[in-house]
């Protein structure tokens, strides 16, 4: 099992999934102690790939839905 780091206010904890360009951990914000999924992408991937149209894509439809059976967009952060 995969030990917990904190990445901003969010404590990551194990891997729910892993995609194409990106792992999706459990988490729990730190502030809030509300549990969630944290998207965390791999730059050099999405730039290799040129991948970074589709991200943009993804962002754009995840702020617009609001239904019960999809996972609602709640922070975009940038690791430095």
């Amino acid at each position: 099992m995969a030990s917990s780091k904190s990445v901003g206010k969010y404590e990551l904890h194990h891997t729910l999934g892993e995609g194409a360009y990106g792992t999706v951990r459990a988490a729990t914000d730190t502030q809030t102690s509300q549990k969630l999924a944290v998207k965390v992408l791999k730059k050099e991937t999405l730039l290799r790939e040129k991948m970074g149209n589709q991200v943009k894509k993804e962002i754009a439809i995840l702020k617009m839905l609001r239904h019960p059976n999809v996972i609602e967009l709640v922070e975009l952060a940038r690791r430095a």
